[in-house]
């Protein structure tokens, strides 16, 4: 909601005060105008996403936080009974790596 210099919202400033020439259904309608026109902006131009631009899921169209968004997803690795979490993108440890080359080994001698 925008507001004016004292931290109103804009349609207050729409009054039979400030608009004393117009008639009093004229001014609310036209306060309710204003209202509605800044609640179309904010719909229409709000995009939620990470504002962090170090995080790897940060959002340059965004202009909003949202939660958890920059947040990385947590990715589980399950091989041969042991499990490997990475909170990194794309992150494997040499351990894993291993695991992986034996296995295929393991595979590759039983099909022979």
């Amino acid at each position: 909601m925008d507001f004016n210099r004292n931290g109103d919202p804009l349609h207050f400033v729409v009054n039979s005060v400030t608009l004393s020439e117009l008639p009093e259904p004229t001014v609310r309608r036209m306060a309710k105008m204003v209202e509605q026109a800044i609640a179309l902006y904010y719909r229409i131009n709000t995009f939620p996403g990470c504002l962090d631009s170090k995080s790897l899921n940060f959002n340059y169209m965004a202009n909003v936080a949202d939660s958890g968004s920059c947040d990385l997803p947590t990715i589980n690795f399950t091989l041969g009974g042991s499990s490997y979490v990475s909170h990194e993108r794309f992150s494997i440890n040499m351990t894993m790596i291993l695991t992986i080359k034996i296995m295929i080994i393991m595979v590759t001698m039983t099909t022979i």
